[in-house]
């Protein structure tokens, strides 16, 4: 020990002082100081990439996800196009089959004509469900926000 700290400081009886609690330096960071003088993230990244600010482009961090997802989703339809073609011939084909002959196609079109933005329409029973499977009905049809409507997916809990 005594070795390496005359070897790497000059002084076999260096010691570091650190204040606990003592903020990061990075500008916004904040974190306690954890080593190398730095935060515990920083630190890995100085590690990893040899600086400190470096952000990975394939993570989310850098607030393109959704961009980048979109682009991807995007081109999969176009290198995949028989693929999504019948994923949505079944899926009209699933409506269309949990559709009575009594339903009112009007108030239905109207329903989904009139969803507010930010919204999904969502089956409250869904069509294609594991435990029970709804109608498509007007009476089984609700406004849900886009992100809790995503969560639910396929669900239903009675």
């Amino acid at each position: 020990m005594h070795y390496d700290k005359n070897r790497r400081h000059g002084d076999p009886l260096f010691q570091e002082i650190i204040l606990k609690g003592t903020p990061c330096p990075i500008d916004g960071c904040g974190k306690p100081i954890w080593a190398n003088n730095m935060c515990a993230m920083h630190d890995r990244r100085n590690k990893r990439h040899g600086d400190p600010l470096f952000i990975n482009p394939k993570c989310n961090r850098d607030g393109k996800y959704k961009e980048r997802h979109r682009a991807y989703v995007k081109q999969w339809k176009k290198d995949n196009w028989d693929s999504y073609k019948a994923y949505l011939y079944t899926r009209k084909a699933r409506v269309k089959q949990a559709t009575p002959p009594w339903a009112d196609l009007d108030a239905i079109r109207d329903f989904y004509y009139n969803c507010p933005t930010g919204f999904h329409v969502d089956h409250i029973i869904p069509i294609n469900g594991k435990l029970v499977s709804g109608l498509h009905t007007i009476n089984n049809l609700q406004y849900l926000p886009a992100d809790i409507n995503l969560r639910k997916s396929n669900k239903f809990s009675p």
